[in-house]
């Protein structure tokens, strides 16, 4: 049987224009079944800005709906926010090239980026 789908239309906002003036968070999580792109663009002068710890998922599978590349992800994260991605095992810093390949592979997907 063929799951039904229903289309719904949602208000968004981003983390960015929604914190309260001078508020700083000290931890993000995030957890959308692969919207974390989207999320992370939503909040990346937070990020950038505050140095939050940010605790995030990132599978291949899920991504995959929303087109989300292990790249972006990391140019975000790493490059832009000036934070290091790490696995839950500790493993890491991971390179753009180990953080692709981790994800390619599929073995892991969640991951903390910090300073």
């Amino acid at each position: 049987m063929k799951p039904q789908l229903e289309k719904m239309t949602v208000r968004t906002e981003t983390i960015d224009g929604s914190l309260p003036v001078g508020y700083v968070p000290a931890l993000i999580k995030i957890d959308v079944e692969g919207a974390e792109g989207l999320v992370i663009e939503g909040t990346i002068e937070t990020i950038s800005k505050c140095k939050p710890i940010v605790i995030f998922e990132h599978g291949k599978t899920s991504a995959d709906h929303y087109g989300t590349q292990a790249r972006h992800i990391y140019e975000l994260l790493h490059n832009e926010a000036r934070l290091r991605i790490f696995d839950l095992d500790g493993n890491g810093p991971y390179t753009l090239g180990q953080f692709e390949e981790t994800h390619t592979r599929g073995d892991r997907w969640n991951f903390v980026a910090r300073p």
